[in-house]
């Protein structure tokens, strides 16, 4: 209500800055400018309403309504101009003079009503501005998954690889009609079916979903365009072809999408001619078999996908041994596999395989992300950093490409680089959550945890359902020393949607709550999710040393040093393994190790919060208390969470006081 009766009065939002980032800490630490109210015909009393409505401190805000009503009536009484104004007001809201008769109770009418008609002029006003601007706002275009018919693994893959494809031709057409696309990545990652569902919670306006029926080598392909926001449905289309027609069936529901939406089929043309055609293939076969390995691929949470999705593009290069794309997707299947199995030899192949993407066709963004990703994976932050800005330039939509870039850009610590691309990624897709999501992860990286929490509230009021942005808002109340509030978070987040990372989290609140059996359960419910996390392995076993579990604990703290060691063989800039490795050999009594660990992780990172936090926690676990408090201290100056520190079970007695 703060908000709404400053911008009334003054015309203006309390808190407006150049940028998201701006105004985010004006949010957070400024005060609002005191306005010129008599110019408007308001009390001068209303400023110190305001003032107080927008206080930081909750406890020095108005407690209710009542509270605001009372110094309202206040300023309504406090002088002839301001009476006449609020009376004004009133007459309007009510239609009638005969409010200020005669009484205080009436006065308070009089303010209520005021209240009310400021509140109805402001409604009034983002109606009529959205109806001014509708023509002229960007909006969200998803494509659901289509319904299989027969249900059939290959079958599915293949549709699900043919989605990919049409999406990122849409992409890459439809902004010149205002219509944002987006990845098929995030549709995929919240499992959405419905055009509810996507409105709900990834804010999506029209959506597109259907089905992909195959019998034989027939295939017709049904598809429909609803407006969520109105919920509203339009006529469904159709295309009809064969199977070994890969091309023909993604150009024709692409062309029927784009006169759905009202958009120029020439861009589509133009996009998918000659040598670009299809992701870079002419050959039906090999089209075919890549985008099976692209719907593998992206469903690699099911068993034996990941194989399935190499095998599959190891078929596409051999029916088009100059298909660049299906080399790079070969790439990212094995780069995946190592990530899910520590398999050093997946790297080699990896490496070589996204080699070959790039000699074959260096002007494929897959082909520079791929090479991207390994350099970033095994420590050549600097290559990777001009992979991305490369894949950039060919393909401006990929969201893949711009968080590679801002990651490298945190490596090679340079943050105010890798902030402006993340407000880079805002400013482009103002509607799009994963945006606001990375930059929060960035801020909390940064130990700016108040701001990260500003940002998570923001985008979660506006995506309640999202579980991802759930967590991370979570993990932020967490850091603020709101346990509590933390454990609830998490487990809402677990509710929508039971992640490994949020069952994680959820066991470090127990954890420093002192819960250690709660905690046990919810990091063995992370490990049983995620097999192989150094992070989770490190964490579950400190849950079994304080549940008084020493030989279990024992056993996942080395678990947890043999899965850092294999990551930092693959990446020996990887920090977080650096950090994890330390710290476990610490706990099993390894001093020397413990110490090379750390000394390591502080050449990289001497001025990272998290990393001085770790040297306190290692330091703590040799029993050089003196040591441990100054890294404790260290980390505090450097901006890490004094309630982690003053509750980790390992610095109890000695984190500094406050």
């Amino acid at each position: 209500m703060g908000v709404v009766l400053y911008e009334m009065a003054g015309g203006k939002a309390p808190f407006k800055g150049k940028s998201l980032a701006d105004s985010v800490q004006m949010t957070l630490s400024g005060d609002p400018a005191t306005l010129d109210l008599k110019a408007r015909g308001l009390p001068a009393e209303l400023n110190r309403v305001l003032q107080k409505a927008l206080m930081k401190d909750p406890e020095r805000r108005y407690a209710t309504v009542r509270d605001l009503l009372v110094d309202l009536k206040d300023c309504a009484s406090s002088g002839s101009a301001s009476r006449g104004h609020f009376r004004e007001l009133a007459s309007v809201g009510s239609g009638s003079r005969r409010l200020f008769r005669i009484g205080t109770a009436l006065v308070v009418i009089a303010a209520v009503a005021a209240s009310w008609i400021l509140l109805r002029r402001y409604e009034h006003r983002e109606r009529a501005a959205k109806a001014v601007t509708a023509a002229a706002t960007m909006r969200l275009l998803a494509v659901l998954p289509f319904q299989v018919i027969p249900e059939e693994t290959q079958l599915s893959a293949y549709s699900e690889g043919l989605r990919d494809a049409i999406t990122s031709t849409l992409a890459q057409v439809a902004p010149s009609a205002k219509i944002e696309v987006l990845a098929a990545s995030e549709v995929r990652a919240h499992a959405l079916t419905t055009p509810e569902e996507a409105h709900k919670e990834l804010g999506a306006d029209l959506v597109i979903d259907g089905s992909y029926e195959q019998h034989g080598n027939q295939v017709r392909i049904r598809y429909e365009l609803t407006d969520a926001s109105a919920r509203v449905t339009g006529q469904p289309g159709e295309v009809r072809s064969t199977s070994d027609d890969p091309f023909k069936l993604e150009d024709d529901v692409v062309a029927g999408v784009l006169e759905m939406l009202r958009v120029s089929t020439a861009g589509a043309a133009t996009v998918t001619q000659n040598s670009g055609a299809h992701s870079g293939t002419q050959v039906p076969a090999a089209y075919e078999a890549y985008l099976q390995g692209v719907g593998y691929l992206r469903d690699f949470d099911i068993a034996d996908n990941l194989k399935k999705a190499e095998e599959k593009f190891s078929e596409a290069t051999r029916a088009d041994p100059e298909f660049a794309s299906a080399y790079a997707g070969l790439g990212e299947a094995q780069w995946a596999r190592y990530r899910a199995s520590s398999d050093a030899a997946e790297v080699t192949r990896a490496r070589e395989s996204c080699g070959k993407a790039m000699t074959l066709n260096a002007q494929v963004a897959e082909a520079q992300i791929c090479q991207g990703t390994i350099d970033d994976g095994t420590g050549n932050a600097k290559q990777a950093q001009q992979e991305f800005q490369e894949a950039l330039r060919l393909d401006p939509q990929s969201d893949t490409a711009l968080n590679g870039l801002a990651r490298t850009y945190e490596e090679m610590e340079e943050p105010d680089q890798a902030q402006k691309v993340y407000q880079q990624a805002i400013e482009a897709r103002p509607y799009y959550w994963a945006n606001y999501f990375a930059l929060a992860n960035f801020l909390m990286r940064r130990a700016q945890y108040g701001q990260a929490a500003t940002v998570l509230q923001q985008a979660v009021a506006k995506f309640p359902a999202n579980s991802f942005l759930m967590r991370r808002l979570g993990v932020a109340e967490f850091l603020e020393g709101r346990f509590d509030e933390a454990a609830a978070t998490f487990q809402s987040a677990i509710q929508a949607s039971p992640h490994a990372e949020a069952y994680m989290d959820l066991g470090q609140v127990y954890l420093h709550q002192k819960k250690f059996g709660p905690a046990v359960a919810a990091l063995e419910s992370a490990a049983g999710l995620k097999a192989h996390s150094f992070a989770i392995e490190a964490d579950l076993a400190d849950a079994y040393a304080w549940d008084g579990q020493a030989s279990r604990a024992k056993a996942r703290y080395q678990d947890a040093l043999e899965l850092s060691r294999a990551s930092l063989r693959v990446n020996a800039r990887d920090v977080d393994a650096m950090m994890v490795e330390a710290y476990c050999a610490a706990a099993l009594g390894e001093r020397g190790t413990a110490l090379d660990g750390l000394n390591a992780a502080l050449l990289h990172a001497p001025e990272d919060a998290e990393v001085n936090y770790y040297a306190a926690r290692v330091y703590a676990r040799l029993g050089d208390k003196g040591a441990a408090l100054d890294w404790a201290q260290k980390a505090i100056a450097h901006g890490y969470s004094k309630a982690d520190i003053a509750s980790a079970p390992d610095l109890a007695g000695i984190a500094p006081a406050g």
